[in-house]
């Protein structure tokens, strides 16, 4: 069975490309803040839309990863509503969509004033995707750097009881 996120990326033909962009810039990094700031401006190009936010809901309110363009104050009705249904809403100038299916980090991507509305949800979910590698990159990366510790502990140890 596919992953439901994949679908939403590859439902529509022209997010295809954009999808391929943010996949290949997350192989590039292993920061998040790092790759959103370079990523963000890419969707906002691709959504033609003005205003792009890569938020967090949680509690009620609305903190923000990333965001591009002229600062808006966020929907959270319209947040909450895209979380609660799993699918991309749009509403006036507002449209807002999960990032991954049955996320548990309630992380959405907000567009305002988007000239590709109808893209908004297959890009969310690539953006979804390559976020997830490069925490996964972060994860390995911290990983790695507690193992090489632990090498340098124990040989140090080794070395004061010859």
């Amino acid at each position: 069975m596919r992953d439901k996120t994949l679908d939403r990326v590859l439902s529509i033909s022209q997010a295809g490309s954009l999808a391929c962009e943010l996949l290949a810039l997350a192989n590039q990094h292993r920061d998040l803040p790092e790759f959103l700031a370079q990523a963000l401006p890419r969707v906002a190009a691709g959504l033609e839309a003005r205003f792009v936010d890569l938020a967090v809901f949680s509690d009620g309110r609305c903190d923000t990863l990333g965001d591009v363009g002229a600062s808006e104050p966020l929907p959270t009705d319209l947040i909450s509503d895209a979380l609660d249904r799993e699918q991309c809403v749009t509403r006036g100038d507002w449209s807002v969509s999960p990032l991954v299916h049955r996320s548990s980090t309630g992380e959405v991507l907000a567009v305002k004033d988007s000239g590709q509305p109808g893209m908004v949800d297959a890009v969310a979910g690539a953006l979804g995707l390559a976020g997830e590698a490069v925490r996964w990159r972060h994860g390995q990366t911290r990983r790695s750097d507690r193992l090489e510790a632990l090498l340098e502990i124990t040989h140090a140890w080794g070395e004061t009881h010859e």
